[in-house]
């Protein structure tokens, strides 16, 4: 049987990661919510269809980190941690979107991919003094 146990970083991360996925379908709601009740609409300089295959990675990415912070080993979700930390703030800046509540919601998603960065680069395992489960 396999067993693991947890450290309080793993499960720190998973909630830091958590608050970014549930920040990031509450922005999309509060956008599809103004698109439909406005004339404009967002313009989109590719494709539609090709826009959200893009998005669709960093999406998954970011959700899928919500697990692996719990189920990868130290070193290797340390890596992973500031990878995908790091690509997520260039996908939100990189979105360039201008609606009120994206500057207010991307500000503070990038806020706590900072801490994730900070956390997981700071993070040095002791097997002993970590262990939570």
């Amino acid at each position: 049987m396999y067993y693991f146990q947890l450290t309080k970083k793993q499960i720190l991360l998973s909630l830091l990661w958590l608050t970014v996925v549930l920040i990031m379908i509450f922005s999309d709601f509060f956008s599809t919510t103004i698109e439909l009740n406005t004339t404009t609409t967002i313009k989109l300089p590719i494709n539609a269809i090709t826009a959200m295959i893009i998005a669709a990675i960093p999406t998954t990415s970011t959700l899928l980190m919500v697990l692996v912070s719990w189920l990868l080993p130290y070193y290797v979700n340390r890596w992973v941690q500031l990878i995908i930390a790091s690509l997520t703030i260039l996908y939100i800046i990189g979105g360039r979107v201008t609606l009120p509540h994206y500057f207010i919601m991307g500000s503070i998603e990038v806020c706590i991919l900072i801490a994730i960065l900070i956390i997981a680069y700071r993070w040095k395992y002791n097997h002993l003094s970590d262990m939570v489960l």
